[in-house]
Parts: structure tokens; C-alpha cells; sequence
């Protein structure tokens, strides 16, 4: 679902929450957004941001009102929060791990390789996982 389509169907449903995931390749940063509307105020929107480099201890949150909605939310595909894992408050890797069990466990990666081998998965399965069920 594209961000326009969030943004209707979350007018028309309060209490709908939609996720959505960007990597950005060249830093190995995952951002994630989730946006949701309040059941008892359905106009009201909001949009949470979670986003940090892969095996790194540090991250960022942030949370937006529609008028400041940055604007990559409109070049991500959504899903619906409730069908996904939960993912907040984890770091990267594991988010990632959480969306897509096939990817290694990020506890067991040791070495740069291994570090390196789970970035070139996950970019794969994002690309093919993620954004193929348009």
C-alpha cells in the first residue's frame, strides 16, 4: 500500500496502523515509520519514526504530525501494523530478523562476514519480500 492509500484508509478506519521500511543501502540505515490514527479522534494522525544502522547500539525515534511528515514516506510500500511482527524499540538487525525469521539470527553473528552476508540477505529480502507484495 503506497502512503496515499494509508492516509485514506486510515481517515476512513480510526484506530488503523500502517508500517513501513526503508534501507538505505549506502550506511546500512533502516528507517521505520508507523502511522496510525486515534480511534477517538480519527483526524488526528500520527507518524512514528524508529531508524538506526545495522549492529550498532545506537538509533533514533521520532514522531510527526502530518504537516511535517517527511517526505520518503511517499516512496515506501505500508503494511498493515497488525499482520506484522512486533518491532518497536528493537535495533535494526532485529527488526529485520523479526520481519523476515528466514535471515540469520542476529545473535549468532560473530564476524564482519557473517555481519556482511546478513546485510546482503536482507537487502534481498526486502527488495523481493518486502516490496513484491505491492
Amino acid at each position: 500500500m503506497n502512503y496515499e492509500d494509508v492516509i485514506s484508509c486510515i481517515s476512513s478506519n480510526p484506530g488503523a496502523s500502517f508500517t513501513g521500511i526503508k534501507f538505505s543501502e549506502s550506511d546500512n540505515y533502516l528507517s521505520v515509520y508507523t502511522i496510525s490514527s486515534d480511534k477517538d479522534d480519527p483526524e488526528w494522525i500520527t507518524i512514528f519514526f524508529e531508524g538506526g544502522k545495522l549492529f550498532s547500539t545506537s538509533g533514533e525515534e521520532g514522531c510527526y504530525v502530518m504537516e511535517d511528515a517527511p517526505d520518503e514516506l511517499t516512496t515506501l510500500h505500508f503494511k498493515n501494523t497488525k499482520a506484522l511482527p512486533f518491532i518497536s524499540e528493537y535495533t535494526s538487525e532485529y527488526v529485520l530478523y523479526e520481519l523476515f525469521p528466514n535471515l540469520p539470527d542476529p545473535d549468532d553473528i560473530c564476524s564482519e562476514q557473517e555481519k556482511l552476508l546478513f546485510i546482503s540477505e536482507a537487502k534481498r529480502h526486502i527488495n523481493e519480500l518486502w516490496y513484491a507484495s505491492k
